[in-house]
């Protein structure tokens, strides 16, 4: 009888135990279920307020739209106004055409190279005053 009674008791802690881990689990299925809740109630508002800034987007994605075809006619009307080269493909430019343009091209450079050395001879003769200047300035005498 005292080995049933606490084979008794044993089975009792056990199924006590297994009941505390029972309810521990619903307590957790339970807050599993509010987060969920809270977070679909939260998804669902968060899609609602995508849907509304979707909506809102919509006009001025047209207008926009617009904007950029307006662009594209004023740019092309520009193109056609002012463009130089021919549209038709099968006319070629004059023999000697790159020549020229190679002449011009080094012609331009060599100009641009005397421009540039007028320029620091210009700036070396102006450090040279600037220099004069100030020496001629530390000679003089300081009134007080």
């Amino acid at each position: 009888m005292g080995k049933h009674l606490q084979t008794m008791q044993e089975t009792h802690a056990k199924s006590n135990l297994q009941y505390l881990e029972r309810e521990l689990l619903y307590v957790k299925q339970f807050h599993l279920q509010e987060k969920y809740s809270e977070n679909s109630g939260r998804l669902s508002n968060l899609m609602a307020e995508v849907r509304d800034q979707q909506a809102a987007l919509t006009p001025e994605e047209k207008r926009l739209d617009r904007w950029k075809e307006r662009l594209r006619k004023s740019k092309d009307d520009a193109h056609n106004c002012t463009a130089d080269e021919s549209k038709d493909v099968s006319k070629k430019p004059p023999p000697n055409y790159g020549i020229l343009f190679d002449q011009i091209e080094a012609r331009t450079v060599e100009d641009l190279e005397a421009h540039i050395d007028a320029i620091a001879k210009d700036l070396k003769n102006d450090e040279k005053l600037d220099e004069r200047s100030g020496e001629d300035q530390q000679k003089l005498p300081k009134k007080e």
